[in-house]
């Protein structure tokens, strides 16, 4: 569900957008373990972590 909901931003932006990829690196993985999940997700996404994107995949998917 989180990875789905943080593709959301490169599917915005492409795949291959550094600005997004370094926004990725810079607020989700580099932080690692310091914040929980659900605020790392935030602090990339600029809103909360949504299942909105899983269950848009899981529907696509059947």
């Amino acid at each position: 569900m989180i990875a789905d909901d943080l593709f959301t931003e490169f599917q915005k932006h492409g795949l291959r957008d550094r600005t997004t990829a370094k926004r990725y690196r810079e607020l989700v993985l580099a932080p690692g373990g310091t914040k929980p999940a659900a605020e790392l997700v935030a602090d990339f996404l600029g809103r909360p972590l949504s299942i909105e994107a899983y269950r848009a995949k899981m529907e696509k998917d059947q």
